[in-house]
């Protein structure tokens, strides 16, 4: 048994498609023609934004490329991840964070909220009451 100098490299994704379709069509199409396929196609799919027609009617809708959904996908679970991981290895820092947070100011936060929620009712109940107590 000999050694090769060469290492076998893996097949990217371009290659491994041009293989498919060159055991599909066969001989239809020269190695360059078929190299120019693949590579508009693969930009077509993943990089061109996408055209989806509305439901009811004759517009479409432009879609961002294919790209962005994968690789939201694909981080969004290595994200999710990452921050519960942090969360665990931070814990004491967590809970000091939280309770400063109540103990500075959350609850008066949640207090002026409801205030401005309820101001123009207020408002509007004492323009009420005085004009009634004007009346008589």
């Amino acid at each position: 048994m000999t050694q090769s100098a060469e290492l076998a490299t893996p097949m990217s994704f371009q290659d491994r498609l041009k293989e498919r379709l060159r055991d599909s069509i066969g001989e239809l199409l020269s190695d360059d023609d078929l190299t120019a396929l693949v590579e508009r196609g693969i930009d077509e799919v993943f990089f061109q934004p996408r055209y989806v027609r509305r439901p009811g009617s004759y517009s479409s809708q432009e879609l961002p490329p294919l790209i962005h959904e994968v690789v939201k996908e694909v981080l969004s679970v290595q994200m999710r991840e990452a921050v519960e991981r942090w969360l665990l290895a931070h814990e004491d820092e967590v809970k000091q964070a939280l309770g400063d947070c109540v103990k500075e100011g959350a609850g008066l936060a949640l207090l002026r909220g409801m205030n401005s929620f309820f101001a123009e009712s207020m408002t509007r109940m004492q323009y009420d009451v005085a004009n009634k107590l004007s009346q008589h």
